[in-house]
């Protein structure tokens, strides 16, 4: 079930000229993060600084870092940037 569905947003996917949303960015299978680890951890993944995630979010800078910091523990990252580059390749999403 899970390898159709991945199959079917690929052809999605491509249909559309490569769109690129959280949806086609998740894996099918569970992994560790949290939703809202999760949705933090893109927005880092594509550049925005703290400040600017808890602005885009309602929430605090504070809070925003330890999503951070627990997202990374989550997916054995040592920094933002390999957190970053985690999610960029798509080894990280809701669990």
């Amino acid at each position: 079930r899970g390898r159709y569905a991945a199959s079917i947003a690929a052809q999605l996917v491509a249909e559309c000229g490569g769109l690129c949303t959280p949806a086609t960015r998740s894996p099918v299978s569970p992994t560790p993060l949290t939703g809202r680890q999760r949705e933090v951890a893109e927005l880092a993944a594509v550049g925005l600084s703290n400040k600017e995630i808890a602005d885009r979010l309602y929430t605090s800078v504070r809070t925003v870092e330890g999503h951070v910091l627990h997202a990374c523990q989550r997916v054995g990252a040592s920094s933002r940037e390999e957190l970053a580059a985690i999610m960029r390749a798509g080894a990280a999403g809701a669990g």
